[in-house]
């Protein structure tokens, strides 16, 4: 399959007693909970990058005309979902991504105030300049969500002489 499902009961202390048995296996329990903590907070800001990436370069792709260069339909749930992911962010930052909290804050200054309704493109006044620009703001942030993206999907791998 290509799913998999890991799960562990976390206690982020160990028994006073294993220091007393063995010194060295109460240290390398240590730094294997601090190492699986600092795992899952990577998975997390890496979950938070993706996400709002995807949700950038679909705004991108609503407010860039089409091949014949007519407008493309603006749906409102392309905002919502932006806003809704920008309102949450700052629970959700569990691993202190400042790097994304402040293009969230780019975002949140570039979508400040503005409806689906002035988007759509619907109205019999032109909203051509207001897409313009907006979308103008959000392929600056796709670009700079990109980056942020590549750095984090890379890994290291340590090998430990250790554990052959």
């Amino acid at each position: 399959g290509r799913y998999q499902i890991e799960w562990q009961f976390i206690g982020f202390s160990l028994p006073g007693q294993l220091e007393r048995v063995s010194a060295a296996i109460f240290g390398r329990e240590t730094e294997r909970g601090r190492v699986r903590i600092l795992e899952a907070a990577e998975e997390v800001r890496d979950y938070l990058r993706q996400t709002m990436q995807a949700l950038v370069a679909n705004m991108v792709e609503s407010l860039t005309p089409g091949a014949d260069g007519g407008k493309r339909k603006f749906f409102e749930s392309t905002l919502t979902k932006l806003t809704r992911f920008l309102d949450t962010f700052s629970t959700r930052n569990l691993a202190d991504d400042t790097d994304l909290a402040a293009l969230v804050d780019e975002a949140r200054n570039l979508t400040s105030g503005l409806t689906a309704e002035q988007l759509t493109g619907n109205k019999k006044v032109s909203n051509d300049t207001l897409r313009a620009a907006v979308r103008t703001g959000a392929e600056q942030l796709k670009g700079k969500l990109e980056v942020l993206t590549v750095s984090s999907t890379t890994r290291t791998i340590v090998l430990d002489d250790e554990a052959a």
